[in-house]
């Protein structure tokens, strides 16, 4: 990636804390159907992120009412292409 370039996830962000969340009932039905499928909350977005060299720059709705979010990452400045 270059230093000025965006990466775009749209996907379900589960709360992490105890809040109600449609993306929890997701989250039983992806463990249930595939051997690692898994939501992932704030946080654990940071962490795979950041192991692939990037930061998290902002997580938005991505509509109201719905659970999807945008997870705006990009190259983490001390790793960046010169």
């Amino acid at each position: 990636m270059r230093t000025d370039s965006k990466l775009l996830v749209i996907e379900l962000v589960l709360p992490d804390n105890a809040r109600p969340s449609m993306g929890k009932l997701l989250d039983l039905e992806m463990l249930s159907v595939t051997p690692n499928g898994r939501q992932r909350t704030e946080g654990q977005y940071e962490q795979l992120l950041t192991r692939a060299l990037l930061d998290v720059t902002d997580i938005v709705p991505a509509l109201p009412g719905t659970p999807a979010s945008y997870v705006e990452a990009a190259p983490a400045p001390s790793h960046a292409p010169q």
